[in-house]
C-alpha cells in the first residue's frame, strides 16, 4: 500500500485531514493526531469548531481551553475554520462536502452525548451525512470519563431568569383561562391561551428546555384546574387524552421552533455586527496614514468587538493603553505584560506561535510580510474560535496599514533623497560652468594687463578692468544667492528686521544695478513717499536687484526697465516691469521653481543657476508678503512683490 501511494503522488496531494476542535480536555491528543496524519498523507490540515448558540454561556475555563486548543491547531500547521449552527453533525458534513475533505478525526468523548429526544448520536448522523468521508475515532484515556461543559457564573443567572419568566407566563395563563371560564367560553379557548403561553415563553427565554417544561406544565395545569372534573388530574371525555397529547406536541413543537429562530436570529446578528465592525475597520485603516492614529484605530475597533482594555506595544515594547471605559480605567503589570508581548514578538519571529497561555492579556504580533511592528493584546479570558478570528483579522489589518504607512515614508524620504540628489547635480553642473567661465575671463583679463599692460591704450585697459569688475560682481551676487538658498533649506535665516522707507530701499538697489545696466534705461515712480515696512533691509535690497538684473539680462540694448512702488489696504507694492520679449507661457508656471532657468533647457544654458526668482519668493514671503508675475502689454514682463505697510507714529 505504501508503495501505491508513494507512486501516486497525486492522490496524496488531494487529501485533506479535518480535525473537530471543542473545549473537551482530550481535544488536544484529537488535534496532534490529525497532524501527524496530515504529515504522514501529505495532506492538507484544517481544524474545524462548530459554534452553537449555546456557547456564548460556556465557563471562561472551557472557553480559555478552547484558545488553548486553537492555537495548538495553528503551531501543528492547521488552519482553522469556524462555522455555525445548531447541528453539528451537519455542519462538520456540509463543510466537508465544501472543502472536499477525506479523512475526519474525532474523539470519543464528541460522540458520546446524544441529543434530546434522539436516539442516534453524533458519529451515526455523521455517517448518514457524509457517507464519503473517512471517520477516524481516537481513543483517549480521558475521554471515559464524560465530558460536560461547565456553565457560566451568569448562565445559572439565567436559569433562574427562565424559570421566572416561566411561572410568570404560566400564571398568567392560568388567570387568563379561568376569567375565559367565569365568561363561559369553551375548553378549545382555553388551550389556545396556554399554547400562546408556551410560545411567548420560548420567544422570552434562553433554551428549548423552558419550552419542554412549559408544555409539560400547561397540559397539566389545564388537566388539574379546567378539565372536567376540575381540580384533579382525571377527566370523563373519551377525547381528553389525545387533546392533551396534541396540546403538549403543539406547544413543545411550536415553542421549540420559536427558541431555535430565536438563537439563530441572535447569533446572526452578533455575526453581521462583527462582520460590521471589520468591514468598517478595513475602510478605515486604509484611509489612515498616520501611525499613531493607526493603533489609536485598532484599539477603538478592538474595543467595540469585545468590550474590554487595549494593551498595544510597539517594535521597542513601549506601551499605550487603551481603557474600554475612561471612568474606570484598570492597573496592569506593566513589567509582566511587557514580558508576555515580547513573547508574542518573539514567538511571530520564530513562527512557534503567539504569548503565553498564562498571560493576563490575550497577545497577537503586529506581524506582516516578516515586518514586526509589535503586538496587541486584549483584556479578555477564553476567546471563541470565531472571536479569535475577528482579533487575528483586525491586527492583520492593523499590520497591513503599518506597513504601508512605512512604505509610504520610505517613499517619501526616498523621493526626498532623490530631490536632493537632482538638487546637488544641477548646483554642480551648474556651479562647474557658471565659476569657471567668469574666472577664465578674470584671469585671462588680469593676464592680458599684467603682460601687455604698457602697450595697451587706456579705453582698452578700462574695458578690460570694467570686465574684470562685472565678473567679480557677478560672483559676488552668485555666492550670496547660494549662501542665501543654504540658509533657507537649513531654516537658518535669521531676519533682521528694521522700519525702513521703501524709497531708500529701491534708490540703494536702483543705485547698485545701474552701472551693470549697459544702455537699458531704469526709472522710478513713487506714489508714497514716506511708506514705511518692517524689513531686513539688506535681503530686501537683495530681492529688487535680483529682479532688476533679471530685467537687464532678458532685454535687448535700449529698453526700458521701471521699478514702480504704490501703497493700498496697508500693504506696499514694488513692481519691476520691461519692454522686453516677455515670458514664454510654458516658462510662467515655473517662474518661481529652484534651477528652473526656461522650459527644456539646462541649468547650466546660461549663465544663471535659476535661484534668483526662488530666493525673491522666499525673501518676500518670509517677510508676510506674496511676488507674482504678470505680462506687460503689448510686450514685456512685471514682476510685482508686496510687503506689509508699517504704520509710524509721529509725536509732535
Amino acid at each position: 500500500m505504501q508503495e501505491n501511494s508513494s507512486q501516486n503522488p497525486s492522490s496524496r496531494q488531494a487529501e485533506h485531514v479535518l480535525a473537530c476542535l471543542s473545549s473537551a480536555p482530550s481535544n488536544a491528543s484529537i488535534i496532534k493526531t490529525a497532524a501527524q496524519m496530515a504529515s504522514a498523507y501529505g495532506a492538507k490540515f484544517t481544524a474545524l469548531f462548530v459554534e452553537t448558540p449555546d456557547f456564548e454561556k460556556a465557563s471562561a475555563e472551557n472557553k480559555a481551553r478552547l484558545a488553548r486548543n486553537i492555537e495548538l491547531a495553528k503551531q501543528l500547521g492547521a488552519e482553522v475554520e469556524t462555522v455555525f449552527g445548531d447541528d453539528i453533525a451537519y455542519q462538520i458534513a456540509r463543510f466537508s462536502e465544501a472543502f472536499a475533505v477525506t479523512k475526519l478525526v474525532i474523539g470519543r468523548s464528541s460522540f458520546t452525548k446524544k441529543r434530546a429526544l434522539s436516539r442516534t448520536d453524533l458519529i451515526d448522523r455523521l455517517l448518514v451525512y457524509a457517507p464519503a468521508v473517512e471517520i477516524h475515532i481516537i481513543p483517549d484515556r480521558d475521554a471515559d470519563v464524560r465530558y460536560i461543559p461547565k456553565r457560566s457564573v451568569s448562565a445559572w443567572r439565567d436559569v433562574l431568569k427562565n424559570s421566572a419568566i416561566c411561572a410568570a407566563g404560566l400564571g398568567a395563563a392560568t388567570l387568563a383561562s379561568y376569567l375565559l371560564t367565569m365568561a363561559g367560553f369553551t375548553d378549545e379557548g382555553m388551550i389556545m391561551v396556554y399554547l400562546l403561553a408556551v410560545l411567548i415563553i420560548s420567544t422570552a427565554t434562553s433554551n428549548v428546555i423552558y419550552s419542554l417544561i412549559s408544555s409539560v406544565a400547561g397540559v397539566f395545569l389545564y388537566n388539574g384546574l379546567f378539565a372536567v372534573p376540575a381540580f384533579s388530574f382525571s377527566s370523563y371525555g373519551t377525547g381528553y387524552p389525545i387533546a392533551f397529547l396534541a396540546m403538549f406536541l403543539t406547544a413543545f413543537i411550536t415553542g421549540s421552533l420559536a427558541q431555535r429562530n430565536k438563537r439563530q436570529a441572535n447569533q446572526y446578528q452578533n455575526i453581521a455586527h462583527r462582520l460590521k465592525i471589520l468591514f468598517e475597520t478595513n475602510k478605515l485603516l486604509l484611509a489612515e496614514t498616520d501611525r499613531d492614529k493607526i493603533l489609536t484605530l485598532t484599539a477603538q475597533q478592538l474595543i467595540k468587538l469585545f468590550k474590554t482594555d487595549v494593551l498595544i506595544f510597539d517594535e521597542n515594547l513601549q506601551c499605550t493603553y487603551f481603557a474600554a471605559d475612561p471612568a474606570k480605567q484598570a492597573v496592569y503589570d506593566i513589567r509582566s505584560e511587557r514580558k508576555n508581548a515580547e513573547s508574542a514578538i518573539n514567538g511571530a519571529q520564530t513562527d512557534s506561535g503567539d504569548s503565553s497561555a498564562e498571560a493576563h492579556f490575550v497577545y497577537m504580533p503586529l506581524n506582516i510580510n516578516g515586518h514586526i511592528f509589535g503586538a496587541v493584546g486584549i483584556d479578555s479570558v477564553g476567546l471563541s474560535a470565531f472571536e479569535h478570528d475577528t482579533l487575528t483579522s483586525v491586527v492583520l489589518e492593523c499590520a497591513l496599514a503599518l506597513e504601508n504607512e512605512k512604505n509610504m515614508r520610505e517613499k517619501e524620504q526616498a523621493a526626498v533623497m532623490a530631490s536632493n540628489e537632482q538638487l546637488r547635480a544641477n548646483i554642480l553642473r551648474s556651479i562647474s560652468h557658471d565659476l569657471r567661465t567668469p574666472l577664465t575671463s578674470i584671469s585671462g583679463n588680469a593676464a592680458n594687463l599684467l603682460e601687455n599692460g604698457g602697450k595697451l591704450d587706456p579705453e582698452t585697459r578700462t574695458q578690460l578692468l570694467k570686465d574684470i569688475l562685472k565678473d567679480s560682481d557677478w560672483l559676488i551676487n552668485l555666492t550670496e544667492n547660494l549662501l542665501a538658498s543654504t540658509r533657507m533649506e537649513d531654516g537658518k535665516l535669521q531676519l533682521r528686521l528694521t522700519d525702513e522707507l521703501i524709497d531708500d530701499i529701491v534708490d540703494a538697489a536702483v543705485n547698485y544695478c545701474r552701472k551693470g545696466a549697459e544702455g537699458r534705461r531704469i526709472s522710478v515712480s513713487s506714489d508714497s513717499p514716506m511708506a514705511f515696512v518692517s524689513v531686513d533691509s539688506k535681503l530686501i535690497v537683495q530681492v529688487l536687484v535680483n529682479l532688476l538684473q533679471n530685467a537687464v539680462k532678458y532685454t535687448p540694448d535700449g529698453s526700458d526697465i521701471e521699478v514702480k512702488v504704490t501703497s493700498c489696504d496697508s500693504k506696499v507694492r514694488v513692481s519691476v516691469a520691461d519692454n522686453g520679449v516677455g515670458v514664454a507661457p510654458e516658462d510662467k508656471p515655473h517662474l518661481f521653481e529652484k534651477f528652473y532657468t526656461g522650459a527644456g533647457k539646462p541649468a547650466d544654458s546660461r549663465r544663471s543657476l535659476g535661484l534668483g526668482l526662488y530666493l525673491c519668493k522666499s525673501i518676500v514671503e518670509a517677510h508676510g508678503g506674496a511676488i507674482w508675475f504678470e505680462d506687460n502689454l503689448p510686450h514685456g514682463a512685471v514682476v510685482t512683490f508686496e510687503l506689509p505697510q508699517k504704520e509710524i507714529k509721529i509725536n509732535e
